[in-house]
C-alpha cells in the first residue's frame, strides 16, 4: 500500500507557504478572503512508506485510551458545542445546505443507522433506528421493515406524543421524492439506476419497498444524513418544518435564535431508555475559527474545534486534554468541470489532473511532518475517484492501479502537450468557482492552492470567482443548473459522499447520480460499469468491479480527485465522557451523542 509521509530531510521537494499559496492567483482577492495552508520554508520529501513503518511509541503517551465509560456515566449536564455557520433551516428534505441534513440528526430518525461502536473504531454494521427489523425477499425485489412499537413523536402540538407509524414513513418517502435532489439515488421514477418503485404500508407497523432490481447498497443508503429522514405527517400544514422540529429522535429542538444559537434538550421518550445521558446540547453559532478556539481554550466548548496545525500546540498548553486519533475517511473531494466550454474535451480534463501536485497538497494541509516529529503516526493516503477510507480503495500511487496512475503524478510538460493538442492557445481565462460563504476552513485553504498549481503552468489565466453559496453556487455550479456541467470553468466539490464505495461511484459519476459530475450520455460505458456493481451480490466480485472502475475513470476524467485522507487528531476536555471512544457514522447526534456524558468530578479538577 503506497502512502505519503512527510520527511524532515528530502530530495529538494518544495513546500507551500501561506504567501506562496495566496500569491499569483489573479482575482483581485486579498489574503483576508482565504485561509491558506501554513508552513515554513523548509524542504520536504515524500517517500512512499507503509503504516507499519511509522513510529508508534514516542508519542503514544500523548494519546488518550479510547475506553467506553458508560458504566460510570452520571445523567445530567449540557454539552457545550457550536455551529460553525448560520443554518438554512431545519427541513431535511428541502434542497439547500447540507448542514440542514446534519442538524436533522438531533431530532429526527431514519429507518436504519450505523451501529455505534465503543472501542474508538469506525462503525461497520447497520442496525435499526425507527425500524426494529427488516427482511429481503428471496429474489431481492422486496424489502420489508417492521417499525419499533415504542416510538412516539414530540409531545408538543401538533404531534402531541402520538405513535410513529407506517403512514409517517410513506408521507416522508413521498415528500423526499418530491423535494430532495438526493431522491435520485433511491427512486426509479427519478433514475433508472435507482431501485425503489413503490412504498407500501400493509399495516401501521409495516413498510414494504418494491424494487426494480436487487440493489446491494440499499441498507447502507438509509443510514446517511443526506437521505430519508422520517418526519411526522403533521409537517404538511401542522407546523413549519423549516423553522421548527417535531421529531422522535434523541433530542428535542428547544430554542433557535437566528445567528446566535440552537439549543436542544434530551427527549425523555427516546426509544433507547436511559439515553441520552446528557440533559441538553448547546450549540451557539460561532462562525470564526479564532473565536471558537479561544472558547475551547477557556473550556466553554468541549471538543471538535482544533485544526490539525494547532493540535500539538494546544495539547502542549493544556496537557489535561484528551487527544484521540480518528480513522481514514471515505469522502472524496473532486475538482470538477463545466462542460459548456472546452472541458468537453477529455484531454483538457486530464491536463488539469496532471497539474496538481497531490503529495505537496497533502503535506501542506496535513502538517504530517509535525506530528511524526512528535512520534505520532500520520500517514496520508491519496484518494482515487473514491475516498481512501473505503476497503475497496486502490492506491493511485501504487503498482496495483496500473498505467492510468500516471494521471495522479504532477507532469506539467504532459499537461502542456495535451492542451496544445486540444487547441488551447494564448493563455485563456479559466474561472475557478467557489462559495465565498460556505464549506469548511480546509476547503477554503485548498481552493487558492489548487488555483495556483493550475495557474503556474501558464496554460490558463486562473481567476478565482466567488459566488454566494445558497443562491448561486449550489443551484448553478454544484447541481449544474438545468443540466450537469452547464457552465464554463472548474470548481471544487468538498465531499459528496456515498454510503458504500459503489454507491459513492453512483452518486458522483453515474449520469443520474444526485451529485454527479457526468453530463447525461457523456460516458455510457461508465454508467454500465456502475450499474453492474450495484447489482453484484458476491462481495469479492463486487470489490473487483469497483476497483476496475477506479482504474477506468482516469481515461474519461469526469472529475479529477485532488485530495487525501489522514487519520486526524482531535482534542476534548476530559470531562466530556466517552468523547473519542464512542463512534458512529455520519450522523453523530443520534449515533454517538446519546452516549456522551458530563463528568462533573473531572470538570471540577481540570477546568482551566
Amino acid at each position: 500500500m503506497g502512502l505519503v509521509q512527510s520527511a524532515a530531510s528530502g530530495s529538494g521537494r518544495r513546500r507551500l507557504t501561506r504567501r506562496r499559496a495566496l500569491a499569483g492567483v489573479g482575482a483581485g482577492l486579498g489574503a483576508a478572503a482565504f485561509l491558506a495552508a501554513c508552513g515554513g520554508d523548509s524542504k520536504s520529501g515524500s517517500p512512499q512508506v507503509s503504516e507499519k513503518e511509522l513510529p508508534k511509541e514516542r508519542g503514544s503517551d500523548l494519546l488518550a485510551a479510547t475506553t467506553d465509560t458508560s458504566a460510570q456515566a452520571v445523567p445530567g449536564g449540557t454539552y457545550q458545542h457550536f455551529e460553525p455557520s448560520e443554518i438554512q433551516g431545519f427541513d431535511p428534505h428541502r434542497p439547500g445546505s447540507a448542514r440542514t441534513q446534519v442538524i436533522a440528526n438531533y431530532t429526527y430518525l431514519r429507518l436504519l443507522k450505523k451501529k455505534t461502536r465503543f472501542d474508538g473504531k469506525a462503525p461497520d454494521e447497520v442496525t435499526g433506528d425507527l425500524a426494529e427489523s427488516w427482511e429481503f425477499s428471496p429474489d431481492g425485489l422486496q424489502l420489508t421493515f417492521k417499525l419499533r412499537p415504542n416510538v412516539i413523536w414530540d409531545r408538543r402540538a401538533p404531534t402531541n406524543g402520538r405513535a410513529v407509524d407506517a403512514q409517517d414513513v410513506k408521507f416522508s418517502a413521498d415528500r423526499f421524492l418530491a423535494m430532495s435532489p438526493n431522491a435520485v439515488n433511491f427512486f426509479n421514477s427519478k433514475s433508472k439506476a435507482a431501485p425503489i418503485t413503490a412504498v407500501e404500508m400493509p399495516d401501521p407497523r409495516t413498510v414494504v419497498l418494491k424494487l426494480a432490481f436487487p440493489y446491494v447498497p440499499l441498507l447502507a443508503t438509509f443510514t446517511r444524513n443526506l437521505n430519508l429522514w422520517i418526519l411526522p405527517r403533521e409537517a404538511e400544514g401542522g407546523f413549519n418544518p423549516q423553522t421548527e422540529s417535531r421529531g422522535a429522535g434523541p433530542w428535542v429542538l428547544d430554542k433557535y435564535t437566528p445567528s446566535a444559537s440552537i439549543e436542544y434538550k434530551k427527549n425523555p421518550d427516546f426509544y433507547e431508555k436511559g439515553r441520552p445521558f446528557l440533559d441538553g446540547w448547546s450549540t451557539p453559532i460561532i462562525t470564526e475559527y479564532a473565536q471558537r478556539l479561544a472558547q475551547f481554550r477557556a473550556g466553554s466548548i468541549w471538543g471538535g474545534v482544533v485544526r490539525q496545525e494547532d493540535v500539538l500546540d494546544v495539547k502542549k498548553d493544556f496537557p489535561q486534554l484528551l487527544m484521540v486519533q480518528g480513522e481514514y475517511l471515505t469522502d472524496s473531494p473532486l475538482l470538477f468541470f463545466g462542460y459548456r466550454g472546452p472541458f468537453k474535451d477529455v484531454r483538457l480534463r486530464q491536463a488539469v489532473s496532471y497539474l496538481i501536485d497531490r503529495d505537496l497538497l497533502a503535506e501542506t494541509l496535513s502538517d504530517s511532518a509535525k506530528f511524526q516529529a512528535a512520534g505520532l503516526p500520520k500517514a496520508l493516503r491519496i484518494n482515487s475517484h473514491i475516498g481512501a477510507g473505503w476497503p475497496e480503495w486502490l492506491d493511485p500511487m501504487g503498482g496495483e492501479f496500473g498505467p492510468n496512475a500516471r494521471y495522479w503524478k504532477q507532469d506539467v510538460a504532459e499537461a502542456k502537450k495535451l492542451a496544445q493538442a486540444a487547441g488551447v492557445t494564448g493563455k485563456p481565462e479559466l474561472k475557478f468557482y467557489f462559495p465565498s460563504d460556505g464549506y469548511t476552513a480546509t476547503y477554503q485553504q485548498t481552493v487558492p492552492i489548487l488555483a495556483q498549481m493550475i495557474n503556474e503552468a501558464g496554460i490558463w489565466d486562473v481567476k478565482l470567482t466567488p459566488l454566494n453559496y445558497q443562491n448561486e453556487y449550489i443551484p448553478k455550479i454544484h447541481f449544474g443548473g438545468e443540466a450537469v456541467g452547464a457552465w464554463d470553468g472548474v470548481a471544487l466539490t468538498p465531499a459528496a459522499q456515498g454510503d458504500d464505495a459503489g454507491h459513492q461511484l453512483q452518486v458522483q459519476f453515474h449520469s443520474t447520480g444526485a451529485a454527479t459530475r457526468q453530463p447525461p450520455g457523456e460516458d455510457p460505458r461508465l454508467d454500465q460499469m456502475i450499474d453492474a456493481q450495484l447489482r453484484e451480490a458476491n462481495p469479492q466480485r463486487r470489490t473487483q468491479m469497483i476497483q476496475e472502475i477506479q482504474r477506468y475513470l482516469p481515461t474519461t476524467m469526469i472529475a479529477a480527485p485532488v485530495f487525501y485522507q489522514g487519520a486526524n487528531y482531535s482534542l476534548f476536555w476530559p470531562w466530556a465522557g466517552n468523547a473519542g471512544a464512542v463512534r458512529g457514522g455520519a450522523v453523530p447526534a443520534s449515533e454517538t451523542y446519546p452516549y456522551f456524558w458530563f463528568d462533573k468530578a473531572t470538570y471540577d479538577k481540570t477546568k482551566p
